[in-house]
């Protein structure tokens, strides 16, 4: 076991994107597909694959997951995620992870993790407050204030800039509502869009 390796996973809307991270240095990376139109199962299924391939080249000392979810970390399970995805709530991601690769697991909203990346090592370093806004299948977000994350009382706190309705009569959104940011702005409404726009060649 290499206690300085670290197997980081980025669970997104289409990818799963997993690499071996060596004193912030990605040494080993994989990248297969979601799938989660196949249902909860098969997205476990794929996330363990993935980890046992990199884990035989690369044994780490830790574990850490990225999801597009409302997570309890104290618990270690998912509160509240998109319908594709609605069989992790309340699973017990970290103790089956935990169970099966004997190495400590934390799990964590991505938008988050993103945001205290830019903060220890990317364009956020040395700034003690700022919002930091992920844009791909959905869009993510997270706030720092004072050098500390915002989370609020039930963990929501500063998450959910991607479902805040800016347009009125705007297009349905996976969370139900109508003319969410995500509906307008996420990559599939953004090439949806120029798709429109742009003469067929």
């Amino acid at each position: 076991m290499n206690s300085s390796a670290t197997l980081a996973i980025d669970l997104g809307g289409t990818r799963i994107k997993a690499g071996i991270v060596v004193d912030n240095d990605i040494v080993a990376l994989r990248v297969v597909p979601t799938e989660d139109e196949k249902g909860f199962e098969r997205v476990l299924d794929n996330i363990i694959t993935v980890s046992e391939q990199l884990l035989r080249e690369w044994p780490a000392g830790a574990i850490g997951l990225s999801l597009p979810a409302v997570v309890d970390i104290a618990r270690g399970t998912v509160v509240d995620v998109r319908k594709n995805l609605a069989g992790l709530i309340g699973f017990p991601l970290v103790e089956v992870l935990q169970k099966r690769f004997v190495l400590p697991v934390a799990v964590e909203n991505d938008a988050r993790l993103y945001g205290l990346g830019e903060m220890l090592g990317g364009v956020a370093r040395g700034t003690e407050s700022f919002v930091c806004l992920t844009i791909g299948t959905g869009i993510g977000c997270c706030v720092v204030n004072d050098g500390y994350i915002l989370r609020g009382r039930h963990g929501t706190a500063g998450i959910l800039g991607g479902h805040l309705c800016i347009e009125t009569y705007g297009p349905p959104c996976t969370c139900g509502n109508i003319g969410c940011v995500e509906a307008l702005c996420s990559a599939p409404a953004l090439v949806a869009a120029m798709k429109e726009d742009l003469p067929a060649y």
